[in-house]
C-alpha cells in the first residue's frame, strides 16, 4: 500500500463529532414506569473518531482531532481527557452558542448490551474551520460520515495528496452516496447494512458498498465476524470471542483503530482484520466506550491464543 511522500506530521488525523459519554450499568432494563439502580458508572468522551484515535494513541501513534464542542464544563473535561493520550487538539473548536453533544448510555450486565439516547446541539462544521494542511500532513485521515459537505471536501484533499480516508459507517449518513465516492476504506456496520441495503444478504451488501467507489468494503457483525471486498476477492472473516463482555459500546470504535493500525504497519488485510478483531474482543471487558483499549501486547497475545471459530453469516 502506497503512502504519502515526504515527511508526514502525523500518523492519523481524525475529523468527526465528539460527545460526552454518561453511562451505567445495570443488571438488566427495566421496565416501562420503573426503577433500577446502576451499579457501575462512566463518564468521558466518546464517539467514533476521537475512540479510535485514544486507541492509537495508546499504540504509539501520533494523532490529531478536528472537532466541535461548547463552551461548557463537558467540554473542558473532555479537553483535558484528550491531553492524557496525547491527542493534538489544536483544532477542536469550542462554540460558545451551543452544548457539547451529551450520549446517555444504559448498559445491561447480563449481555453487555446497551441503548444510547443522544443530544446533539451543535450545527454542521464550516468547510473553513477544517486544516486541510494538517489532513495532507496525515498517513491517514478518519472520518465519521456525519457532515457531508465538510467530509466530502476533507476527503478530497487528503487524497489529492496522496492521503488513504477511511470512514466509520455506523449508521446511514447524509449524502452518503457522495461521501462513499471520495474514500479509500469504507468499514460499516450491520445496521448501516440492513438500513441502505435492506434486501441484500452481507456478501451482496459489501459487493454493492465496494461499487459505489472505495478500494476496500467492509460490513462488521460483532461476534458474527466481518465480510470483506477487496481486488476481486469477497471473503468472510472471523472474531475473536470476548471472554468477557461488560459493554460494548466502543468496540467499533477499536476495531477501526486496529484497521488503522494495520494499513500504517503494510500489513495485508486478513492480518488488518486479525488484529483489529482482536483489539475488539478485548475491549469488550469493561465500562465505556475506553474502559479498556488494550496495548499491542494484549493484542498480539489475544491472537496467539486463537479460537477465532465462528459459523459465516
Amino acid at each position: 500500500m502506497e503512502e504519502p511522500a515526504g515527511n508526514m506530521r502525523w500518523d492519523v488525523s481524525g475529523f468527526g463529532r465528539i460527545c460526552y459519554d454518561r453511562a451505567f450499568l445495570v443488571e438488566s432494563y427495566p421496565d416501562p414506569n420503573t426503577k433500577t439502580t446502576s451499579i457501575d458508572r462512566y463518564r468521558g468522551f466518546g464517539s467514533p473518531v476521537p475512540v479510535a484515535l485514544a486507541q492509537l494513541s495508546v499504540w504509539g501513534r501520533s494523532t490529531l482531532l478536528c472537532a466541535a464542542m461548547g463552551d461548557d464544563d463537558e467540554s473542558r473535561y473532555i479537553r483535558s481527557e484528550l491531553l492524557t493520550y496525547d491527542i493534538d487538539t489544536r483544532y477542536t473548536y469550542s462554540d460558545s452558542t451551543a452544548q457539547t453533544p451529551t450520549a446517555f448510555l444504559v448498559v445491561e450486565k447480563s449481555s453487555g448490551k446497551r441503548t444510547v439516547v443522544l443530544d446533539r446541539s451543535l450545527a454542521p462544521m464550516s468547510v473553513k474551520d477544517l486544516p486541510f494542511q494538517e489532513f495532507e500532513q496525515s498517513r491517514m485521515l478518519l472520518l465519521d460520515g456525519w457532515d457531508a459537505e465538510a467530509n466530502i471536501h476533507s476527503a478530497k484533499r487528503a487524497r489529492e495528496a496522496g492521503v488513504k480516508v477511511m470512514m466509520d459507517l455506523g449508521n446511514v449518513r447524509p449524502a452518503m452516496q457522495d461521501q462513499l465516492s471520495h474514500i479509500d476504506w469504507a468499514v460499516a456496520s450491520l445496521n448501516f447494512a440492513k438500513e441502505y441495503y435492506p434486501e441484500a444478504d452481507l456478501f451482496e451488501a459489501t459487493r454493492r458498498l465496494r461499487d459505489t467507489g472505495p478500494e476496500v468494503a467492509m460490513i462488521t457483525n460483532g461476534s458474527g465476524g466481518v465480510v470483506v471486498s477487496w481486488g476481486d476477492r469477497v471473503e468472510w472473516m472471523p472474531s475473536y470471542p470476548a471472554e468477557t463482555v461488560i459493554d460494548t459500546t466502543g468496540a467499533g470504535d477499536v476495531f477501526h483503530a486496529g484497521l488503522v493500525h494495520g494499513i500504517l504497519e503494510r500489513w495485508d488485510i486478513p492480518r488488518c482484520v486479525q488484529w483489529a478483531a482482536s483489539a475488539a474482543s478485548l475491549s469488550v471487558q469493561a465500562m465505556g466506550a475506553r474502559g479498556r483499549l488494550p496495548s499491542t501486547e494484549e493484542v498480539e497475545a489475544r491472537i496467539a491464543r486463537g479460537d477465532r471459530v465462528f459459523p459465516t453469516p
